[in-house]
């Protein structure tokens, strides 16, 4: 984990293994910033939506026993949005470190010995597959 201190408080970057790891150990909760369209089409099942346009530190849910972690596309948006945590007075805020694409990066390789572009590509003949 790499951290980055700011007037406001603290920025932690988890990298993809830390973020799966504590996931499948129900310690944190994972907030997915990017647009719902994006969403929709892929996220690491589990996590909540909350869009970067619409962000505010109130509607985070509350989870005193659990770590929030922002994660988007590649990691600009949820480092802003870790920023917004910061200012509305969070003190810590933790982001996935590369984003989205850094995870399925990982998680390919890990499971299944292949690039991301090669998974994506599995993944769209699986959606077609289903609609045919």
């Amino acid at each position: 984990m790499n951290l980055e201190t700011v007037d406001e408080g603290e920025i932690q970057s988890w990298t993809p293994d830390e973020v799966a790891g504590a996931f499948f150990r129900g310690e944190i909760v994972l907030i997915d910033v990017r647009t719902p369209q994006e969403y929709v089409f892929e996220h690491i099942a589990g996590a909540l939506l909350l869009p970067m346009p619409y962000f505010k530190t109130q509607y985070l849910p509350l989870q005193a026993d659990k770590q929030l972690v922002l994660y988007c596309g590649e990691g600009l948006r949820s480092e802003h949005c870790a920023r917004v945590m910061l200012a509305g007075g969070s003190g810590i805020a933790a982001q996935l470190e590369g984003g989205f694409k850094a995870f399925i990066d990982i998680s390919a390789e890990k499971t299944l010995g292949i690039s991301w572009r090669a998974s994506v590509w599995i993944t769209c003949l699986c959606r077609f597959d289903r609609l045919t």
